[in-house]
């Protein structure tokens, strides 16, 4: 398939595709989402009228159950229809037309759409893939089949409550099916106007949609629902959460380039007022000044980008710094609130901020961890993920979320109290896939068990499945949770046979330090030590187990 950019020019002389090329690109990324075959069709309006076969014509008349005689009417326009041309030696002989549509008939138009709506429809068949997102409360059956419904706006709702700026949401969503969203508006033209007259009675000031909207969509709703109603993407809401939880300046930069990079494609709508302007020195002759804040935008994304790569270097020699002393790393993720920073907390007694807040950290937070038995590791509290994240926060975030691509283990903590448990563990176990880490080891442990209905009930599902279950809060299963961490770690773990000369105890320290040690004996000329240890100590360690057998 061919590639899309979102920088696609307009096939008409100084008209833009972007929008169009939004909702195709928005098309090949859900259709791969759900590995199903994708086919588009480009038309050239003004050559496809004159491409249209008769018979198919006459098949979607049919089809859309227009009246016989009307269609032997129209049967009688197109029929013995003949035509000559005229060129430099002369008319041509009368010659028959037997496709296309009539040029210039007030008729041709109406056929047109009626044969494109019925071959779409062929086209398409009876798979239903795009929510479409309503305010009734009934049930939707579809082939006799009730469509499962969705709460995902409620949880948008926790998000508006905990941000602080809107106390509630007054209409929650349920789940319907659409073949394919309105190009102009997202849903139908039947649904705005029931929005529209429910924000009338209701003085309702934000309507948000759980979507991903394209410029036009939102500039046509809000002018459809007038009033000064602002509507908003789940983009835009989840961009302006993060940028109130960026604390740190790496985080600000994260946000800002994700924000930048999602208003660059929808600053028209913010100086649709200005006509087309004379140029001076800084604009180009008859530029807009859309286009000359475009520019600024673009110029501005690229330092930032340029700001983010040397934060990238920079993590990274950090990182190989911290490889030089190679102490197991093990990373927390999670959907967002799931209490990574609450059980960070309690195993290291730090004081990372948790709070019961969506995004409440942004920048990873690494603490050392000693165990019972003397073994150290590292454990780094991680950026929270969230049902589709917006590719431009996972791109931006970037350098962040590398943090999790270095770690011996990833614990995966579930917010196990949540309704929405299992969607929630999918959207994380995507996230990981994208970012093609999903092979790391990885313990999945089930937390707020204190808060679900049945405890018991849930411990003994979660013993089932290998699954740990804690409670950050209270402390409850974090031995449980220590021990797993121990089994894993020895799981990837390297088994090595070393001999250790005196004067270099550092590197025994090392191993007692990071390995487990099964057996250690005083010699002569240093110490003979079996364990298991990180890989990057066990390569330290490759002359001194070649020195095993002579020292024996």
């Amino acid at each position: 398939m061919a590639s899309v950019t979102k920088n696609q020019f307009g096939f008409m002389p100084g008209r833009s595709t972007m929008e169009a090329t939004f909702l195709v690109r928005q098309l090949m990324e859900r259709y791969k989402e759900q590995k199903k075959d994708l086919y588009m069709v480009l038309i050239d309006l003004e050559k496809a009228y004159d491409k249209i076969p008769r018979h198919v014509m006459w098949w979607a008349l049919e089809k859309h159950k227009v009246l016989a005689k009307y269609i032997t009417l129209i049967k009688d326009m197109y029929d013995n229809v003949v035509t000559s041309v005229r060129t430099r030696d002369g008319d041509t002989d009368d010659f028959p037309i037997k496709i296309g549509l009539h040029q210039g008939s007030a008729l041709s138009p109406y056929l047109f759409d009626l044969v494109m709506d019925e071959v779409t429809r062929d086209i398409q068949g009876d798979i239903p893939w795009c929510m479409l997102f309503a305010h009734e409360e009934e049930e939707v059956s579809l082939d006799g089949q009730v469509v499962p419904q969705k709460d995902t706006f409620q949880y948008l709702g926790s998000i508006l409550n905990k941000d602080g700026d809107i106390d509630d949401v007054n209409h929650r969503i349920k789940a319907g099916w659409l073949s394919n969203p309105n190009p102009r508006t997202y849903i139908g033209s039947g649904k705005v106007a029931e929005i529209r007259s429910a924000i009338q009675a209701l003085d309702i000031e934000t309507v948000i949609f759980d979507d991903e909207l394209s410029a036009g969509q939102l500039r046509n709703l809000e002018k459809s629902f007038g009033g000064g109603v602002r509507v908003c993407d789940r983009t835009a809401l989840i961009l302006d959460i993060f940028n109130q939880r960026a604390a740190t300046h790496e985080a600000s930069l994260q946000v800002t380039l994700a924000q930048m990079e999602y208003q660059l494609p929808r600053l028209t709508k913010m100086w649709t007022h200005l006509e087309r302007q004379s140029g001076g020195q800084v604009k180009g002759m008859g530029e807009k000044q859309i286009e000359v804040d475009k520019r600024i935008l673009r110029t501005q994304i690229s330092t930032l980008k340029k700001e983010l790569e040397s934060v990238r270097k920079h993590r990274k020699l950090y990182r190989n710094r911290r490889q030089s002393v190679p102490i197991p790393v093990v990373s927390l993720v999670g959907y967002t609130n799931a209490g990574k920073s609450t059980l960070l907390n309690r195993l290291t007694g730090a004081d990372v901020l948790a709070e019961d807040k969506l995004f409440a950290t942004l920048d990873p937070t690494t603490r050392r961890v000693l165990m019972k038995n003397g073994t150290e590791f590292l454990l780094t509290d991680t950026v929270g993920f969230i049902q589709k994240l917006p590719t431009m926060l996972v791109a931006a975030f970037r350098a962040t979320l590398e943090e999790i691509s270095e770690s011996s283990i990833i614990v995966h903590l579930v917010d196990i109290s949540h309704p929405l448990a299992q969607q929630q563990i999918d959207a994380v176990d995507k996230v990981l896939k994208e970012l093609d880490i999903d092979s790391i080891t990885k313990l999945v442990v089930w937390n707020k068990i204190d808060n679900t209905d049945d405890p018991v009930k849930v411990k003994e599902e979660a013993e089932k499945q290998g699954i740990i279950c804690i409670s950050a809060m209270n402390g409850d299963g974090l031995e449980e949770f220590c021990n797993a961490i121990q089994s894993k770690l020895k799981d990837s773990l390297v088994p090595i046979e070393a001999f250790v000369p005196y004067d270099k105890g550092e590197l025994l320290n090392d191993i007692h330090k990071v390995g487990m040690v099964e057996r250690t004996e005083y010699m002569e000329n240093g110490t003979f030590i079996k364990a298991h240890v990180p890989l990057p100590l066990a390569r330290l360690l490759t002359p001194l187990r070649q020195q095993v057998a002579g020292a024996l």
